[in-house]
């Protein structure tokens, strides 16, 4: 099943599911650009369908030490399995 509660409830309203781990059985994740099969509900949004391309992010605020410049960080990867 999904590590995502919220992925997992997307891919279930836009009338998909989950066997073995796969999103209808087949495409081994829940977020991408292409895979236009799997968005074929004209009636949602596009990042209501059953495969998004819109971005998961999580923002984790720093803290800046007196006397020093703040340095940016990002982590990113393509592909959150189901």
């Amino acid at each position: 099943m999904s590590c995502l509660k919220v992925e997992t409830d997307r891919i279930k309203a836009a009338g998909g599911y989950l066997e073995i781990g796969r999103v209808c059985g087949n495409l081994a994740v829940s977020r991408s650009l292409g895979d236009y099969t799997y968005k074929d509900r004209p009636d949602l949004p596009a990042e209501a369908q059953k495969i998004s391309a819109e971005a998961d992010m999580t923002i984790i605020p720093r803290s800046v030490r007196a006397g020093r410049c703040p340095s940016h960080g990002m982590c990113a990867c393509f592909g959150a399995r189901p």
